[in-house]
Protein backbone atom coordinates (compact mmCIF):
# COMPACT_ATOMS: atom_id res chain seq x y z
CA UNK A 1 0.00 0.00 0.00
CA UNK A 2 1.24 3.49 -0.85
CA UNK A 3 2.18 5.43 2.28
CA UNK A 4 3.31 8.99 2.80
CA UNK A 5 6.19 9.52 5.21
CA UNK A 6 6.48 12.87 6.96
CA UNK A 7 10.03 14.19 7.12
CA UNK A 8 10.94 16.22 10.19
CA UNK A 9 13.37 19.10 9.70
CA UNK A 10 14.92 20.64 12.82
CA UNK A 11 14.07 24.29 13.39
CA UNK A 12 17.06 25.02 15.57
CA UNK A 13 18.12 24.73 19.18
CA UNK A 14 15.76 26.71 21.44
CA UNK A 15 18.56 27.22 23.96
CA UNK A 16 20.60 29.22 21.46
CA UNK A 17 18.06 31.99 20.99
CA UNK A 18 15.81 34.11 23.16
CA UNK A 19 12.19 33.04 23.33
CA UNK A 20 10.06 35.97 22.26
CA UNK A 21 6.66 36.37 20.74
CA UNK A 22 8.29 36.82 17.33
CA UNK A 23 10.40 33.64 17.57
CA UNK A 24 7.49 31.48 18.77
CA UNK A 25 5.16 32.65 15.98
CA UNK A 26 8.00 32.08 13.50
CA UNK A 27 8.29 28.45 14.66
CA UNK A 28 4.52 27.99 14.44
CA UNK A 29 4.43 29.35 10.89
CA UNK A 30 7.04 26.79 9.77
CA UNK A 31 4.79 23.84 10.56
CA UNK A 32 2.91 23.05 7.33
CA UNK A 33 -0.01 20.71 7.97
CA UNK A 34 -2.82 21.34 5.51
CA UNK A 35 -4.70 18.06 6.03
CA UNK A 36 -4.37 18.04 9.82
CA UNK A 37 -2.30 14.87 10.16
CA UNK A 38 -0.29 16.54 12.94
CA UNK A 39 -3.39 17.77 14.74
CA UNK A 40 -2.32 16.56 18.22
CA UNK A 41 0.74 18.82 17.94
CA UNK A 42 -0.70 21.74 15.99
CA UNK A 43 -3.60 22.21 18.41
CA UNK A 44 -1.07 22.91 21.17
CA UNK A 45 0.56 25.46 18.87
CA UNK A 46 -2.76 27.20 18.37
CA UNK A 47 -3.41 27.34 22.11
CA UNK A 48 0.09 28.74 22.65
CA UNK A 49 -0.53 31.32 19.93
CA UNK A 50 -3.76 32.36 21.63
CA UNK A 51 -1.96 32.62 24.96
CA UNK A 52 0.64 34.99 23.46
CA UNK A 53 -2.03 37.42 22.31
CA UNK A 54 -3.74 37.14 25.67
CA UNK A 55 -0.55 38.33 27.40
CA UNK A 56 -0.36 41.41 25.10
CA UNK A 57 3.43 41.21 24.78
CA UNK A 58 5.60 43.17 22.37
CA UNK A 59 7.09 41.28 19.45
CA UNK A 60 10.64 41.16 20.86
CA UNK A 61 9.73 40.92 24.53
CA UNK A 62 10.78 37.83 26.48
CA UNK A 63 7.82 35.56 27.22
CA UNK A 64 7.07 34.31 30.77
CA UNK A 65 8.90 31.16 31.97
CA UNK A 66 5.79 28.95 31.80
CA UNK A 67 5.27 29.89 28.14
CA UNK A 68 8.95 29.24 27.39
CA UNK A 69 8.72 25.79 28.95
CA UNK A 70 5.59 24.93 26.92
CA UNK A 71 7.30 26.12 23.75
CA UNK A 72 10.50 24.14 24.41
CA UNK A 73 8.54 20.96 25.15
CA UNK A 74 6.57 21.34 21.95
CA UNK A 75 9.74 21.81 19.88
CA UNK A 76 11.41 18.80 21.43
CA UNK A 77 8.40 16.61 20.67
CA UNK A 78 8.32 17.44 16.96
CA UNK A 79 10.97 14.78 16.32
CA UNK A 80 8.37 12.15 17.28
CA UNK A 81 6.82 12.64 13.84
CA UNK A 82 9.96 11.50 12.01
CA UNK A 83 8.55 8.00 11.36
CA UNK A 84 4.95 9.07 11.01
CA UNK A 85 3.27 7.19 8.12
CA UNK A 86 -0.12 7.90 6.58
CA UNK A 87 -1.68 5.56 4.03
CA UNK A 88 -2.67 7.54 0.93
CA UNK A 89 -4.01 4.65 -1.18
CA UNK A 90 -7.71 4.34 -0.46
CA UNK A 91 -8.27 1.36 -2.79
CA UNK A 92 -5.90 -1.44 -3.73
CA UNK A 93 -5.53 -2.13 -7.42
CA UNK A 94 -7.86 -4.85 -8.67
CA UNK A 95 -9.80 -5.34 -5.43
CA UNK A 96 -13.59 -5.52 -5.47
CA UNK A 97 -15.00 -2.80 -3.22
CA UNK A 98 -18.36 -3.66 -1.66
CA UNK A 99 -18.92 -0.60 0.54
CA UNK A 100 -17.29 2.78 1.08
CA UNK A 101 -18.23 4.85 4.12
CA UNK A 102 -17.14 8.11 5.68
CA UNK A 103 -16.80 8.11 9.46
CA UNK A 104 -16.30 11.40 11.26
CA UNK A 105 -15.53 11.95 14.93
CA UNK A 106 -15.98 15.17 16.90
CA UNK A 107 -14.83 16.06 20.39
CA UNK A 108 -14.29 19.13 22.52
CA UNK A 109 -12.63 20.33 25.71
CA UNK A 110 -12.51 23.63 27.53
CA UNK A 111 -9.47 24.68 25.47
CA UNK A 112 -10.16 23.38 21.96
CA UNK A 113 -12.36 21.20 19.77
CA UNK A 114 -11.60 18.94 16.83
CA UNK A 115 -13.04 16.85 14.02
CA UNK A 116 -11.43 13.99 12.09
CA UNK A 117 -12.67 12.02 9.07
CA UNK A 118 -11.83 8.45 8.03
CA UNK A 119 -12.69 6.48 4.90
CA UNK A 120 -13.82 2.91 5.63
CA UNK A 121 -13.72 0.43 2.76
CA UNK A 122 -15.06 -3.12 2.68
CA UNK A 123 -13.98 -5.57 0.01
CA UNK A 124 -14.83 -9.18 -0.79
CA UNK A 125 -11.72 -10.93 0.52
CA UNK A 126 -10.04 -8.80 3.23
CA UNK A 127 -11.23 -7.22 6.49
CA UNK A 128 -12.50 -3.61 6.33
CA UNK A 129 -9.81 -0.94 6.33
CA UNK A 130 -9.87 2.57 7.80
CA UNK A 131 -7.80 5.36 6.23
CA UNK A 132 -7.19 8.76 7.75
CA UNK A 133 -8.43 11.45 5.36
CA UNK A 134 -8.31 14.79 7.12
CA UNK A 135 -8.53 16.41 10.53
CA UNK A 136 -9.03 19.92 11.84
CA UNK A 137 -8.70 21.62 15.21
CA UNK A 138 -9.87 24.96 16.56
CA UNK A 139 -9.13 26.68 19.84
CA UNK A 140 -11.98 27.69 22.08
CA UNK A 141 -12.83 31.42 22.11
CA UNK A 142 -11.32 33.64 24.78
CA UNK A 143 -14.83 34.21 26.07
CA UNK A 144 -15.41 31.11 28.15
CA UNK A 145 -18.05 28.77 26.76
CA UNK A 146 -19.69 25.77 28.36
CA UNK A 147 -18.61 22.26 27.38
CA UNK A 148 -22.01 21.45 25.78
CA UNK A 149 -21.70 24.53 23.56
CA UNK A 150 -18.16 23.57 22.53
CA UNK A 151 -19.41 20.05 21.80
CA UNK A 152 -21.98 21.60 19.48
CA UNK A 153 -19.22 23.64 17.82
CA UNK A 154 -17.27 20.43 17.24
CA UNK A 155 -20.35 18.69 15.82
CA UNK A 156 -21.00 21.65 13.51
CA UNK A 157 -17.38 21.59 12.34
CA UNK A 158 -17.65 17.86 11.65
CA UNK A 159 -20.92 18.26 9.72
CA UNK A 160 -19.35 20.85 7.40
CA UNK A 161 -16.23 18.70 7.14
CA UNK A 162 -18.12 15.59 6.05
CA UNK A 163 -19.98 17.53 3.38
CA UNK A 164 -16.76 19.01 1.98
CA UNK A 165 -14.81 15.75 2.07
CA UNK A 166 -17.64 13.77 0.50
CA UNK A 167 -17.80 16.19 -2.42
CA UNK A 168 -14.01 16.37 -2.87
CA UNK A 169 -13.34 12.62 -2.95
CA UNK A 170 -15.59 11.94 -5.97
CA UNK A 171 -16.41 8.50 -4.56
CA UNK A 172 -19.75 6.73 -4.58
CA UNK A 173 -20.29 6.55 -0.81
CA UNK A 174 -22.54 3.90 0.68
CA UNK A 175 -23.15 5.92 3.83
CA UNK A 176 -21.79 8.71 6.02
CA UNK A 177 -21.58 8.55 9.81
CA UNK A 178 -20.88 11.27 12.37
CA UNK A 179 -19.82 10.18 15.87
CA UNK A 180 -19.71 12.21 19.08
CA UNK A 181 -19.59 11.13 22.72
CA UNK A 182 -20.91 14.52 23.92
CA UNK A 183 -19.38 14.21 27.38
CA UNK A 184 -16.79 16.20 29.31
CA UNK A 185 -13.27 15.25 28.14
CA UNK A 186 -9.77 15.92 29.48
CA UNK A 187 -8.26 19.11 27.98
CA UNK A 188 -5.09 17.33 26.87
CA UNK A 189 -6.68 14.51 24.90
CA UNK A 190 -9.14 16.46 22.80
CA UNK A 191 -7.47 15.32 19.56
CA UNK A 192 -5.09 12.55 20.52
CA UNK A 193 -7.79 10.00 21.23
CA UNK A 194 -9.72 10.91 18.06
CA UNK A 195 -6.81 10.95 15.59
CA UNK A 196 -5.74 7.37 14.81
CA UNK A 197 -3.60 6.37 11.84
CA UNK A 198 -4.36 2.65 12.00
CA UNK A 199 -7.76 0.99 11.70
CA UNK A 200 -9.70 2.12 14.78
CA UNK A 201 -12.47 0.04 16.29
CA UNK A 202 -15.79 1.72 15.62
CA UNK A 203 -18.58 1.61 18.21
CA UNK A 204 -20.79 -1.44 17.81
CA UNK A 205 -23.95 0.68 17.88
CA UNK A 206 -24.93 4.34 17.92
CA UNK A 207 -24.36 6.02 21.27
CA UNK A 208 -27.30 7.29 23.31
CA UNK A 209 -27.03 10.19 25.71
CA UNK A 210 -28.48 10.13 29.23
CA UNK A 211 -31.31 12.49 30.01
CA UNK A 212 -29.55 13.96 33.05
CA UNK A 213 -26.41 15.42 31.46
CA UNK A 214 -24.24 16.79 34.32
CA UNK A 215 -22.84 19.80 32.45
CA UNK A 216 -26.27 21.15 31.51
CA UNK A 217 -27.68 23.73 33.93
CA UNK A 218 -31.40 24.26 34.33
CA UNK A 219 -32.53 27.87 33.85
CA UNK A 220 -35.94 29.15 34.99
CA UNK A 221 -37.32 32.35 33.51
CA UNK A 222 -40.55 34.12 34.53
CA UNK A 223 -43.11 34.25 31.74
CA UNK A 224 -46.24 36.39 31.57
CA UNK A 225 -49.01 35.20 29.29
CA UNK A 226 -51.26 37.96 28.00
CA UNK A 227 -54.96 37.09 27.79
CA UNK A 228 -56.18 36.40 24.29
CA UNK A 229 -58.73 38.93 23.02
CA UNK A 230 -60.75 38.53 19.81
CA UNK A 231 -62.08 41.79 18.40
CA UNK A 232 -64.83 40.06 16.48
CA UNK A 233 -66.31 38.83 19.75
CA UNK A 234 -66.59 42.39 21.11
CA UNK A 235 -68.76 43.81 18.31
CA UNK A 236 -72.07 42.55 17.04
CA UNK A 237 -71.85 44.53 13.79
CA UNK A 238 -69.16 43.88 11.19
CA UNK A 239 -69.25 47.49 9.87
CA UNK A 240 -68.53 48.82 13.37
CA UNK A 241 -65.62 46.38 13.70
CA UNK A 242 -64.12 47.68 10.46
CA UNK A 243 -64.49 51.33 11.56
CA UNK A 244 -62.90 50.68 14.96
CA UNK A 245 -60.04 48.78 13.36
CA UNK A 246 -59.44 51.62 10.90
CA UNK A 247 -59.34 54.16 13.75
CA UNK A 248 -56.89 52.01 15.67
CA UNK A 249 -54.58 51.66 12.68
CA UNK A 250 -54.83 55.42 12.03
CA UNK A 251 -53.93 56.13 15.66
CA UNK A 252 -50.91 53.79 15.54
CA UNK A 253 -49.62 55.30 12.29
CA UNK A 254 -49.93 58.91 13.52
CA UNK A 255 -48.32 58.01 16.85
CA UNK A 256 -45.28 56.66 14.98
CA UNK A 257 -45.03 59.83 12.89
CA UNK A 258 -45.32 61.96 16.01
CA UNK A 259 -42.49 60.07 17.70
CA UNK A 260 -40.22 60.41 14.67
CA UNK A 261 -40.90 64.11 14.05
CA UNK A 262 -42.87 65.73 16.90
CA UNK A 263 -44.85 68.82 16.04
CA UNK A 264 -47.03 70.99 18.37
CA UNK A 265 -49.81 71.12 15.77
CA UNK A 266 -49.83 67.42 15.09
CA UNK A 267 -53.13 65.67 15.85
CA UNK A 268 -53.33 62.00 16.66
CA UNK A 269 -56.79 61.63 15.17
Amino acid sequence: MLKLTLIFVSIGDPAQQSTTKRSIISDIARTFDVLGWLAPATVKMKMLFQRLWELKLDWDQEVPPEVQECHHIWRSQLSCFTNFHVARCYFRKGEEILRTELHGFADASENAYAAVVYLRTTNAVAPPTMTLVIAKTKVAPLKQLSIPRLELCAAHLLAKFLTTVGAALHINLSNTYAWSDSTIVHPGDVTSHCLLTDSPQLPAQPLTLPLNIPEVKAICLPVTIAPHMDLEDRFSCFDKLVRVTAWMLRFIERTRKLQSSPSPNHCLF
